[in-house]
């Protein structure tokens, strides 16, 4: 009796529970289940999971499991813009432009008119001064050098200047404008046409190479070449693809190799055409 009586104290209880618990899910039917405790523990653990996750970038995860997403080289340093190969070609085509004209100037016997430009002359208060500031130098029919004096009061002091500097030249007043002076230029001869010739190929290398110092200082294929590798340079140490710097010192070594080209078209032509005169 005693056991008995204990007992059904203990369940009575428990049906009271199950009775209340039983309406509230028919009520609804989610909430007891939402808000078991084994569910709120596995919700738990689920949203810790997923705020870990998302608390990593993209690129780190795909890089710890070995990802098909993750990157292939390292991001670019945008600090160094990417060399245009066009750089290259305005300055070598500036170079190709400059040789032409002094081949042609030698050509023509002009190499002497940087000469007289240079030459130092009686200036006023008795300074020197360069020829260039006081007059113009140009070539007259490839055969004759005109100096046009701006001060016809220099014209004198010029015709002196010339004489005493023994460059082989006779310079005369032009009797037709007394502010002229004209300087003849005697016909080339065997031995000044391969002065000529050879002046011609010394200009050709310092363009290709830079190596002939009795050159005027003039920009080279050369120097060209290096100022865009050195840039280039640049790009692979700020951490741009591998890829791309190679393919970029390609595109310039076969640009410099067509411009060594030209030149050197050009030099075989002016040399042939000095030398058949």
């Amino acid at each position: 009796m005693i056991i008995r009586s204990f007992s059904s104290r203990l369940l009575v209880p428990t049906a009271r529970v199950l009775r209340v618990e039983s309406r509230q899910w028919l009520a609804n039917p989610t909430r007891l289940l939402s808000t078991s405790p084994i569910l709120l523990a596995k919700r738990s653990k689920t949203s810790k999971k997923s705020t870990s996750a998302s608390d990593t970038p993209a690129s780190k995860r795909d890089a710890k499991k070995g990802s098909k997403n993750a990157p292939a080289v390292e991001d670019e340093d945008i600090s160094v813009p990417m060399y245009d190969v066009k750089e290259y070609k305005q300055a070598a085509d500036k170079i190709v432009e400059k040789f032409n004209e002094i081949v042609q100037q030698l050509r023509l016997g002009k190499a002497d008119l940087n000469v007289l430009n240079r030459l130092k002359v009686q200036g006023y208060d008795n300074e020197k001064t360069q020829l260039d500031s006081v007059a113009q130098v140009t070539s007259r029919g490839g055969r004759q050098i005109l100096i046009t004096v701006y001060d016809p009061d220099m014209v004198t002091n010029i015709q002196r200047a010339i004489l005493a500097a023994n460059l082989n030249m006779n310079p005369v007043i032009d009797s037709t404008n007394r502010q002229n002076l004209l300087i003849p230029i005697p016909a080339p001869t065997a031995e000044t046409r391969k002065e000529t010739a050879n002046a011609i190929k010394a200009a050709a290398l310092k363009v290709r190479t830079g190596q002939n110092s009795s050159t005027a200082a003039i920009a080279t294929l050369a120097s060209a070449r290096e100022d865009a590798l050195v840039e280039i340079k640049k790009m692979k140490q700020a951490s741009y693809s591998k890829d791309v710097v190679r393919s970029l010192e390609t595109k310039i070594e076969a640009l410099n190799k067509e411009y060594l080209t030209k030149i050197q078209k050009a030099t075989d032509a002016a040399v042939k055409a000095v030398l058949s005169g």
